[in-house]
């Protein structure tokens, strides 16, 4: 085969492949129009969905801030058992990585070959940690703000519900 043939048999297949794409194009684009409003439904079903569940969080939110400021001792309890929850996540998670620091040192030691492999389960352990401490305490402030400052906590939910 000589190389003009080469190249008249790929001139061929590159005008076939702009047919293909052009008959191909056609059933994608209908496919695409028919499925757009099974895509819609359920978009707006999920953003229903989220809506709900922003109301029943305010709802839940709302009502603990309100039973707080009415019972400020019961609002104490709630903040001292959150601090003692943060420390013990602390605490364990100390023990976790002192735990592994021994054993790390212990197979060194019988294997005499270093090895790193705790690296990445400290580093695992103090993200999953810290984000949790996070979590906790982020919970917590939002909470005090909305027993300490209830009032205006109350007109702002309330305003948004109207």
């Amino acid at each position: 085969m000589s190389s003009e043939q080469e190249k008249g048999i790929i001139n061929k297949i590159k005008n076939n492949n702009w047919w293909i794409s052009i008959l191909l194009a056609i059933p994608i684009g209908i496919l695409a129009n028919v499925l757009t409003p099974a895509i819609q439904d359920k978009y707006s079903k999920y953003s229903e969905n989220a809506a709900i569940k922003r109301i029943e969080r305010i709802k839940t939110e709302y009502t603990a801030a309100k039973y707080y400021s009415e019972n400020r001792e019961e609002f104490s309890i709630y903040m001292s058992s959150v601090i003692i929850k943060m420390t013990m996540i602390g605490t364990i998670t100390t023990i976790a990585v002192a735990f592994f620091t021994f054993a790390q040192s212990f197979i060194n030691r019988l294997r005499k070959v270093k090895l790193n492999f705790t690296q990445w389960i400290y580093s695992v352990i103090i993200l999953y940690v810290a984000i949790s401490i996070y979590s906790i305490a982020r919970e917590a402030l939002r909470e005090y703000d909305n027993v300490k400052n209830f009032k205006e906590y109350e007109k702002m939910i309330l305003k948004e519900f109207e």
